[in-house]
């Protein structure tokens, strides 16, 4: 699978993904949610964070990772996100394991961007939780040029990836 198209969109903003103009700039801020068009694709209330929850230790998540995993519906991690992680999720919410594995078990890429699709149409707040950053080794690109060209308004937020953690 390609990772081709991850480059144009996290150029967009460190903190954020947005649609860009007609005249191909962004008129993203920091912490923006795209409006992704405006299409008007989902039911109110449907938004999907792109969440890094960092290099696998708990404390390392970022207060805004926190917040959306106790907001959450939804929550479709990958097989880096520890169980500690995942406590922060509300009575109730949805946590769906989409994670990959060498030769083990696998939930296909495809899958992954239909459970995206299928839970913000249905108005629900659905977390997309990855390990690290979303955009490095993530397919954080890929997920939010599918949110975008859906008309799915959709939030990045950042986490530390390992290789600026490993001298902490």
């Amino acid at each position: 699978m390609s990772d081709a198209g991850e480059d144009d969109v996290s150029d967009a903003g460190e903190d954020d993904v947005s649609d860009a103009g007609e005249d191909g700039g962004s008129d993203a801020g920091e912490g923006d949610v795209s409006d992704a068009g405006g299409s008007g694709a989902a039911r109110p209330g449907g938004i999907v964070h792109l969440v890094g929850a960092g290099p696998g230790d708990p404390g390392l998540l970022t207060v805004r990772a926190v917040e959306l995993i106790a907001q959450a519906d939804v929550i479709l991690h990958d097989r880096l996100i520890p169980a500690e992680a995942l406590a922060h999720a509300r009575p109730g919410a949805e946590v769906v394991y989409v994670g990959k594995e060498g030769a083990g078990a696998q939930v296909p890429q495809e899958d992954t961007h239909a459970f995206l699709l299928e839970h913000a149409r249905a108005g629900r707040r659905v977390v997309r939780l990855k390990g690290g950053d979303p955009f490095v080794f993530g397919r954080g690109g890929e997920e939010a040029l599918l949110l975008r060209d859906a008309g799915i308004p959709f939030e990045v937020v950042p986490g530390i990836t390992a290789g600026v953690a490993a001298p902490a």
